[in-house]
């Protein structure tokens, strides 16, 4: 949100003078200030440092491996879910437009900065915004309503239809990551899909033309897809359990989709996402 608001007020001021690529790189540097002041206010007056950073449960790397699987798998699905549909549009006429190509611009790899900011710097920024002030706030309700809540803010935060589902998905791996294990965990893991899946892979298909880095990339995410299945079908009786374990009381969604606070975020969403 902060980035479309940033890039709107600077574009109006300045985008007569500035090249798009020039613009999209000052308000990532403007918005990763803004953050970092945020996250020092919030630092001072609710948080500490010990419970954002606390080792919940220690993790071996053979969980570690599995879940790092299973988040590359899901994520990748559910980004390429969002071109099918686009195709599916495009028969009739219709598409995402501008949405798809904000999701997947190029500005994010043109630059040593852009690629820092989108792939290192602000996903350690959103994490502790979200995995950290708001996941833990909202943890006495329950670890379940938790993890949805603050995974739909993040999906909706970023302002964009065509991402709404992939952050959505994303945040709930890393929120239950967090919430079980650490933060530093589900910062990897943003990083992970930041700078590898979202911009790496992109950027190795540019730099070798031809279906030969297609081909490999098609190979290896199905190979990830299996063993993604085989990671899960072999954990559903934990998956299940901790669902039933972690219950939301009853009418509590109901009361977030109605407050006011969660009203208003809503309509600036929407308005910032179709403008």
């Amino acid at each position: 949100m902060l980035a479309f608001v940033t890039t709107t007020l600077v574009y109006a001021a300045v985008g007569n003078i500035i090249d798009k690529d020039s613009l999209m790189l000052i308000c990532s540097v403007i918005v990763s200030i803004l953050m970092c002041l945020s996250i020092i206010f919030l630092y001072r007056k609710l948080q500490t440092k010990e419970q954002i950073f606390a080792l919940n449960k220690k993790i071996s790397m053979k969980s570690f491996f599995r879940i790092l699987i299973v988040f590359m798998a899901v994520c990748t699905i559910t980004s390429k879910f969002i071109f099918i549909i686009e195709d599916i549009l495009s028969l009739f006429g219709s598409g995402f437009g501008k949405s798809l190509d904000r999701a997947t611009g190029e500005w994010t790899r043109t630059s040593i900065m852009s690629i820092v900011y989108v792939g290192i710097i602000g996903p350690i920024l959103e994490e502790i915004i979200f995995r950290g002030y708001i996941l833990n706030s909202l943890k006495p309700y329950g670890k379940k309503f938790a993890i949805i809540l603050s995974s739909i803010l993040f999906g909706m935060y970023h302002l964009n239809i065509v991402q709404l589902l992939p952050t959505i998905v994303m945040g709930i791996v890393c929120a239950y990551v967090a919430i079980e294990y650490s933060i530093k965990i589900s910062i990897v893991l943003h990083i992970v899909n930041n700078l590898i899946l979202a911009m790496g892979i992109p950027a190795l298909a540019d730099l070798f033309p031809g279906n030969g880095p297609i081909i490999v990339y098609g190979i290896l995410l199905i190979i990830i897809c299996i063993m993604a299945i085989r990671i899960i079908i072999s954990n559903k009786k934990n998956v299940k359990e901790y669902l039933i374990k972690e219950k939301t009381k009853k009418g509590l969604y109901r009361q977030v989709i109605i407050s006011p606070l969660f009203i208003v975020f809503a309509i600036i969403c929407v308005i910032f996402t179709f403008t």
